[in-house]
């Protein structure tokens, strides 16, 4: 086993969850990894400090308060879906969505169309023309 599987299982033998094989396997490798063994000894010592520590009681009403922050943004939600149910609102929420998309294909459009050419020409320049063939057929004779 590796270092990383190993520190995986100190706390399941802090708790006394390993199986036998498991536990031989993590005796076998802190009896050769002083990093390991500092790594368990440390994890050791920070659970039995807070096993130490005495209980503390959460302030009276706290369940109910929680409870109540966590309800109410679920009844905003359902007080607009009826809202959000109206033909109209629909209607007007996919009118825009078309017109974004139409903004942004023109805009696209407009990218494309005033981008350079491979040769590092602007758009819209003129290009050589080549000769028309009645001409490069007289040229060469």
């Amino acid at each position: 086993m590796n270092c990383g599987q190993i520190r995986e299982l100190l706390s399941a033998q802090l708790d006394g969850r390993l199986t036998p094989d498991e536990e031989a396997a993590l005796s076998g490798h802190l009896a050769a990894c002083e990093e390991c063994r500092r790594e368990q000894a440390a994890l050791a010592k920070t659970v039995s400090i807070l096993r130490g520590l005495a209980p503390v009681e959460a302030p009276a009403g706290l369940p109910d308060r929680v409870r109540r922050r966590l309800a109410a943004p679920r009844r905003r939600m359902i007080e607009l879906m009826p809202f959000l149910a109206l033909p109209s609102v629909r209607m007007a929420m996919a009118a825009g969505v078309v017109l974004a998309l139409g903004f942004l294909g023109i805009w696209y459009a407009e990218m494309i169309s005033s981008a350079p050419d491979r040769e590092g020409r602007p758009a819209g320049s003129a290009r050589p023309q080549a000769p028309p063939q009645e001409i490069q057929k007289a040229q060469v004779v």
